[in-house]
C-alpha cells in the first residue's frame, strides 16, 4: 500500500504596500519551517506581471489553511474582500484546521479583527532586567510560531530540542526585527516646541464669512495662559467663548491679530493665499508673540482643523547701560515712525489714503496701518519706550513733563485711531463713512508729526551728551586727551581739566 504524501499548508499573507517589507520576512520565516511542505502567497512576489490578480486572488484564498494580515496602522484596500471570502471558506472540518491571525504592532486594531486571533509585536525593552532572549521566547510572536510549527505536525519536535530552541529565537527575532525596521518612518512622538491653537470646525457656511462661534478649541503649551486663562486639563473652549474673552480683554475691542487669524483662516477654507499682514499680541507678562496659521487639514466628513503658532519674539532690548539702551531704542523706532510716515508726506498720504484709491484699497490700508502701528507698540514695550519709569530714567528728570505728555499724546491719539477705524466691514460702504475716516487718520498723523518732532529732538540732545561723556572718560583711560587746538570747545576741555 502506497504512503500517503504529508499534507502541503498553504499560507495567505495580506498587506498593505507600506508594510512589503514584514510580509517578505514573514513569508521567508515561515517558508524555513519546512520547505517541502509550506507554500506563501503574497501578491507582490507570487502573481506574474501582466496576469490579472483577482482570479489568482480568489483562488489562493480558497485553498489557504492561514489568512496572515499584517496591520501597522494602513489596512489593505483588499484586506476586507480577503477576510470575507476566507471566513465564507472555513466550513466543516476545515474551518477547525485553518487559522485566521492578525498580527499588529498597533495599540489598536479595526473592528474587522476583533473576532479573530491577534498577535501583538513588541520590542525588547532595554535594561529590562532579563535576557533578552526570554524576552523574545516568551513573546506572541514566539507562541504563534509555536502554533504553526504544531500544525500538521510541519516542525514536529525532535531530540534537538536546543537546536529547535535556538530556531524558534531566530525567526522570533527576525519577524520582531522587521517591524521595528518598518516603523522607521513613522511618528514616534511629537513635541510642539511652539505655543500652539488649533481649531476644529465641523462645517463652515458657504461661502465662508466667519469661523463659527462652536468651533472647538484645545492649545498645548499652555498657550491660554498667554490670555490670562487657567482651564482644567480636560475642559473644553469654543471659538466664541475665546472670543468674547478677548473681547472683554481688550475693553470691548476685537483684537487686531484675532481679526487677522480670522481671515488668514477663511482664505484656507477657500484655498487661498493668508493674508501678508504681519499682527502682533503681547501675552500677560509681557512677552510678544506672532501668531501665524502654520496647517490647514480637510477631513472626509467635512471637518477642518486649524494650526495656529504663536512664535515668541527675540529680546529686543540693546546691550549696555540701561539709559543710553533705551534712549537708542527710542530713536531707532521714532526715527522708523517719522521715515514711513513724515519724511515724504504728500506722497505717503496720497498714496495710502488718497482719493483715487479704490474703497478696498483704502479699507485695506487702513487696516495696515493699525497692524503696523500695535506692532510698533508691542517693540517699544519690549524696550520699555511706553514705561514711564524708564522713559523719565533715560530722558533725565528735567524733562518729565515733556516725556509724561508724550505719552499721553501718544495714549490718547491711538486711542482715537483705533476706535475710529475698527469699524465693522458692513458699515464701510458709504463715501461719508470713508471721508469721516480719513480725517480720523490726518488727525493722528497731525497731532503725532509734532510730538515725533519734539521727542527727536530731546532724545538725540540727551544721547549725544550720554554718549559724548563715555567717550570722553574712555579718552582719559587710554592716555588720549584732547587738546582745545584738536578742535574741542573750551566747555569741553575745562571739563577734560576736571576729569
Amino acid at each position: 500500500m502506497a504512503s500517503v504524501s504529508p499534507k502541503r499548508v498553504h499560507v495567505f499573507i495580506s498587506y498593505a504596500h507600506a508594510d512589503q517589507e514584514i510580509a517578505k520576512a514573514l513569508r521567508q520565516e515561515l517558508i524555513e519551517v519546512n520547505r517541502e511542505r509550506v507554500d506563501c502567497f503574497m501578491d507582490s512576489e507570487s502573481i506574474p506581471k501582466g496576469e490579472k490578480f483577482e482570479p489568482i486572488i480568489s483562488k489562493q484564498i480558497r485553498r489557504a489553511d492561514w489568512l496572515i494580515v499584517v496591520f501597522t496602522g494602513e489596512q489593505s484596500e483588499y484586506c476586507g474582500f480577503e477576510i470575507g471570502m476566507f471566513v465564507q471558506m472555513r466550513t466543516g472540518s476545515r474551518k477547525k484546521n485553518s487559522k485566521l491571525v492578525c498580527l499588529h504592532d498597533t495599540h489598536e486594531i479595526p473592528t474587522l479583527f476583533r473576532s479573530h486571533q491577534t498577535v501583538r509585536v513588541d520590542d525588547p525593552v532595554p535594561n529590562m532586567g532579563r535576557p533578552e532572549e526570554d524576552f523574545y521566547l516568551d513573546s506572541s510572536v514566539a507562541r504563534l510560531l509555536g502554533e504553526f510549527y504544531e500544525y500538521e505536525d510541519l516542525y514536529p519536535r525532535t531530540a534537538e530540542a536546543e537546536r529547535q530552541r535556538q530556531f524558534l529565537l531566530k525567526q522570533t527575532k527576525t519577524i520582531t526585527e522587521a517591524f521595528r525596521l518598518a516603523r522607521g518612518s513613522d511618528l514616534k512622538e511629537e513635541t510642539s516646541v511652539q505655543q500652539r491653537l488649533e481649531i476644529r470646525v465641523k462645517k463652515f457656511e458657504q461661502p465662508p464669512r466667519e469661523i463659527p462661534l462652536d468651533a472647538e478649541l484645545s492649545g498645548t503649551n499652555g498657550v491660554f495662559a498667554i490670555f490670562g486663562l487657567t482651564l482644567p486639563q480636560d475642559a473644553r473652549l469654543t471659538w466664541g467663548q475665546f472670543k468674547q474673552h478677548l473681547t472683554n480683554l481688550y475693553r470691548g475691542a476685537i483684537p487686531l491679530w484675532l481679526r487677522r487669524i480670522e481671515r488668514d483662516v477663511l482664505y484656507a477654507a477657500e484655498y487661498r493665499s493668508p493674508t501678508s499682514a504681519e499682527a502682533t499680541v503681547q501675552g500677560e507678562k509681557g512677552v510678544i508673540y506672532r501668531p501665524l496659521l502654520a496647517r490647514h487639514e480637510l477631513y472626509y466628513d467635512g471637518s477642518r482643523k486649524f494650526y495656529i503658532l504663536f512664535i515668541e519674539s527675540l529680546p529686543s532690548k540693546f546691550l549696555g547701560k540701561q539709559n543710553t539702551s533705551t534712549l537708542l531704542a527710542g530713536l531707532v523706532l521714532a526715527s522708523r515712525f517719522r521715515f514711513a510716515y513724515f519724511e515724504e508726506w504728500d506722497r505717503m498720504f496720497t498714496s495710502k489714503f488718497g482719493e483715487s484709491l479704490s474703497d478696498s484699497e483704502f479699507w485695506s490700508n487702513c487696516t495696515q496701518l493699525l497692524y503696523d502701528l500695535e506692532r510698533m507698540e508691542h517693540e517699544a514695550t519690549e524696550f520699555g519706550l511706553l514705561d514711564p519709569n524708564e522713559l523719565v530714567a533715560a530722558l533725565g528728570e528735567a524733562n518729565r513733563a515733556t516725556t509724561e505728555a508724550f505719552l499721553r499724546i501718544w495714549r490718547e491719539e491711538r486711542t482715537k485711531l483705533f476706535s475710529g477705524l475698527l469699524i465693522p466691514d458692513g458699515n464701510r460702504g458709504s463715501l461719508e463713512t470713508r471721508h469721516s475716516t480719513k480725517e480720523i487718520v490726518l488727525g493722528f498723523f497731525r497731532a503725532m508729526q509734532s510730538t515725533n518732532a519734539k521727542f527727536l529732538d530731546i532724545a538725540s540732545a540727551v544721547y549725544r551728551s550720554e554718549l559724548v561723556a563715555d567717550l570722553r572718560v574712555d579718552q582719559t583711560l587710554n592716555g588720549d586727551v584732547r587738546r582745545p587746538s584738536e578742535g574741542s570747545s573750551k566747555s569741553d576741555d575745562s571739563m577734560e581739566k576736571k576729569e
